[in-house]
């Protein structure tokens, strides 16, 4: 298979299958790896998490005191 996909990915396949015991779905043997990767490449984009900016924390969002009282029960 001559895909632009990097060595990353088609070992990605590789150990997903091999830790699953090449099953499918858990339940059924892979009867054509082949087939099963050109799905694995047709699939990439909806696997292919978002990346979400990571919000910047704001000081004293959380609205506790610094005065604990450790002998009064929560």
């Amino acid at each position: 298979m001559s895909q632009n996909i990097d060595a990353n990915e088609a070992e990605r396949f590789f150990n997903h299958f091999q830790s699953n015991g090449w099953l499918v779905g858990g339940k059924s043997k892979m009867k054509n790896w082949q087939a099963s990767a050109k799905n694995w490449i047709m699939n990439l984009q909806s696997f292919t998490p978002i990346q979400v900016a990571a919000a910047t924390p704001v000081p004293g969002n959380l609205k506790t005191s610094n005065q604990k009282k450790y002998d009064e029960p929560l």
